[in-house]
């Protein structure tokens, strides 16, 4: 997609991902009003192949922060914020 970009510091990886916050829309699809400014980290590539998938919440207090992780094998994880008392 033209609306998706790669970038990276080396040829062996790691590769970073930048994408709307949103569904990215299809080639053949209106795009909506003007798109972001930005990009956000949508997903990350080593040099040996490995990816991470990012998700984030859509609503909320935590809108717009990563709450969820998938990595190349399928397997989703919830990230969830904590606070602990200061010893």
């Amino acid at each position: 997609s033209p609306h998706v970009y790669l970038a990276t510091n080396s040829l062996q990886g790691p590769w970073w991902i930048l994408s709307w916050p949103e569904r990215v829309p299809g080639a053949d699809e209106v795009l909506p009003p003007p798109p972001p400014a930005y990009r956000v980290l949508t997903g990350v590539v080593d040099g040996f192949g490995r990816t991470l998938t990012f998700h984030r919440a859509a609503k909320g207090d935590v809108a717009g922060a990563v709450t969820g992780v998938t990595d190349g094998a399928g397997r989703r994880f919830h990230l969830a914020l904590t606070t602990q008392a200061q010893r």
